[in-house]
């Protein structure tokens, strides 16, 4: 009896159909920008990330994206940036955006048919052209190459030179025909704005079309002790979250729960069942309506291990059977339930006289910050004090000698007649007047 071996190996054509099926053409722009705020970590850290940028280009025969966020190293380029999956022996940077190691040639496969790549590190530049039809041809498990072109570079570049270039042309037909449509690289340019905000504010500058995106962000309202967001952070199984609950503009279509994942959001703005909205819990959140218009609300998900968030592979979207996000969902769940209560108030306000609208009038007075610049409480926090009422004044006349008031200002330690009347005055009904002689 002879033991042969069946192949089982996927077909190059097949692997690239899988791969690029289920992703949307900007979410798959969406990870290489990915790629380029992880050089940026490399380099910086947490921050701050001035003087860095990200150049996009888009049009009906290419797409190309440049960054000066410090290259790709030659020998993780030869052995672990081009393969398909994350090898456990590469250590991505602290707080990655980069999970599952297929992003970069995901996004490449979804554009185009030709794809151009180089970087530049202090040390060495590579170069990678990919005709991807032609690699596609052969089949043979020793094909799974990329031709790589090194040089050691004579001298050490200016910083600005630190880069990743990617160029794709050979676009496919639905590719070009996106890229023709203004809407699309507007929506694009708006997409990039709040999914990389926090990277934006932070000072990576993004450009599309040679435009600059400028970073959006939820702005919670706030005033005094009179008016606080919640603030409440937990370490759950190795990730960090930090979460805010409050209320903002009365803006429908910008209401609900915000999730960002290493700074990255992957939920916006959701008013469903996935943050907790309409579900028959002990704590009856109702569905999202215009009462429930300034209901802001952010979560942050920080971990060193960017496979324990609870994002899904095109990062996107929560998955739902993560025990961190159920964990948290919970505790979302009742910080919302507390905003509704004050909501549910304000709503009823309406009904009464100007004058006694206090939380409405409290609002109208409220200034806006971002979450982090916030003034916050361990829960959602409004006071609902009653404006001291004005009593009516009258005018009262009288004549005194100028020795005697000026004997009595002394006396009372004030500086005009005015003064000392008033003075006495007080001092008589609170020493001499009884309650029930009001």
């Amino acid at each position: 009896m002879a033991i042969e071996h069946a192949k089982a190996n996927p077909t190059k054509a097949f692997f690239v159909e899988f791969l690029v099926k289920d992703i949307s053409l900007d979410s798959a722009i969406l990870d290489l920008i990915d790629n380029c705020m992880d050089g940026a970590r490399r380099l910086r850290g947490s921050g701050p990330y001035h003087g860095l940028s990200i150049k996009i280009k888009v049009n009906s025969d290419e797409f190309s994206i440049e960054d000066n966020c410090g290259g790709i190293d030659v020998d993780v380029a030869r052995n672990y940036a081009f393969r398909f999956g994350r090898d456990p022996a590469a250590k991505p940077p602290d707080k990655s955006l980069g999970v599952y190691g297929i992003g970069m040639k995901r996004a490449i496969f979804k554009l185009g048919r030709h794809v151009h790549i180089e970087s530049t590190t202090r040390s060495h530049s590579f170069k990678i052209d990919l005709d991807i039809p032609r690699w596609q041809e052969n089949d043979d498990p020793d094909s799974w190459f990329l031709p790589m072109t090194v040089n050691e570079l004579a001298s050490v570049p200016s910083d600005d030179q630190l880069g990743t270039l990617i160029r794709v042309t050979g676009l496919h037909e639905n590719v070009a025909a996106l890229f023709r449509l203004p809407y699309f690289c507007a929506q694009l340019r708006e997409a990039i704005g709040r999914r990389h905000e926090g990277y934006i504010n932070g000072g990576v500058g993004i450009q599309l079309n040679g435009t600059a995106i400028p970073g959006t962000s939820v702005k919670f309202a706030y005033l005094g002790q009179e008016l606080l967001p919640a603030y409440e952070s937990a370490q759950l199984d190795g990730v960090s979250m930090t979460l805010y609950a409050g209320v903002g503009d009365a803006k429908r279509i910008q209401a609900g729960w915000y999730v960002y994942c290493n700074g990255r959001m992957v939920v916006e703005h959701d008013q469903t069942e996935l943050t907790g909205w309409g579900e028959s819990v002990e704590q009856a959140i109702p569905r999202m309506h215009y009462q429930f218009a300034r209901f802001r609300g952010c979560v942050y998900f920080d971990s060193e291990d960017a496979s324990k968030l609870p994002w899904n592979t095109t990062k996107d979207g929560i998955d739902v059977t993560s025990d961190v996000y159920r964990s948290a969902k919970s505790r979302m769940i009742s910080h919302t339930r507390t905003v509704i209560d004050f909501l549910n108030r304000v709503d009823k306000e309406l009904d009464e006289p100007e004058d006694k609208r206090i939380l409405t009038n409290i609002l109208e007075k409220a200034s806006y910050a971002s979450p982090m610049r916030v003034p916050t409480a361990p829960k959602f926090t409004y006071r609902a004090v009653p404006p001291k009422p004005t009593p009516e004044l009258v005018w009262v006349r009288i004549q005194v000698s100028r020795a005697d008031i000026a004997r009595l200002a002394k006396c009372l330690r004030v500086q005009s007649n005015k003064a000392a009347v008033e003075a006495v005055v007080e001092w008589y009904l609170e020493n001499e007047c009884s309650d029930d002689e009001e």
